[in-house]
């Protein structure tokens, strides 16, 4: 009577041991470049919101300083009022004529 393989077993009867490995080493890599590149994905998804966030309080500030000139504050009234840099405000006044 001859013995029924399951899936395993006519795998590894059907492949030689050097094949197998060569296999499973080639699978192994596959897993590890997609782990991989789902890592790289994450942390340039956390590198780019941190950039965002900053990028978007600097707008802020350059808004709100834009604003305070509109109503006719000086740049050293607004560095004062701020506590930010009187070199960034001035900046953002040239900028704006």
């Amino acid at each position: 009577m001859q013995k029924k393989l399951n899936n395993e077993d006519f795998i590894l009867e059907r492949f030689p041991d050097d094949v197998f490995h060569e296999m499973e080493k080639k699978e192994l890599k596959k897993e590890g470049i997609e782990q991989g590149r789902k890592q790289g994905i994450e942390q340039g998804m956390k590198k780019g919101l941190k950039q965002g966030i900053t990028q978007g309080i600097e707008q802020e500030k350059v808004d709100i300083i834009k604003t305070l000139l509109k109503k006719n504050m000086t740049p050293e009234e607004i560095a004062d009022l701020l506590d930010y840099d009187i070199e960034k405000v001035r900046e953002v006044e040239n900028s704006c004529q």
